[in-house]
């Protein structure tokens, strides 16, 4: 479970830890590294930790169309998420969806607040419109 709420780093010598509270043993389960990178990108890129601690929110345009306020995530580590992949040879595109279905995935996780589900919702909408934008490019 590859998210930022998993990762601890140790900056004096430098390492990086990865814990999962809720994890499985490594035995008994096999997940796929498109998963783990879509958890990635999912924190990096995506907003989800800004979403459920409640450090973004809901904007309304002109036209009163909803969108989150996520200004913040930097366009560099995009660029550098995407070039990390290609020299890993894994297809941005499968890590992009399953990142998608991802933020739907969380829904029933967040159900004790209306207005992360809604922001988890507005997220796998506004991933799934950009997809399909540079799909057909």
């Amino acid at each position: 479970d590859l998210c930022f709420s998993n990762i601890m780093y140790q900056e004096y010598n430098m390492k990086l830890r990865l814990i999962d509270p809720r994890g499985g043993d490594l035995k008994s389960c096999f997940i796929s590294p498109y998963y783990d990178l879509a958890k990635l990108s999912h924190s990096l890129l995506g907003g989800y930790d800004h979403i459920v601690k409640n450090i973004t929110d809901i904007y309304f345009d002109e036209k009163m169309q909803a969108s989150l306020n996520l200004d913040y995530l930097q366009i560099n580590h995009k660029i550098y998420f995407d070039s990390f992949l290609g020299r890993l040879n894994y297809q941005k595109i499968l890590v992009d969806l399953v990142q998608i279905t991802l933020f739907t995935s969380m829904l029933p996780l967040h159900t004790e607040n209306e207005k992360k589900v809604t922001m988890l919702s507005l997220r796998a909408c506004e991933l799934l419109e950009a997809f399909q934008d540079e799909e057909n490019k």
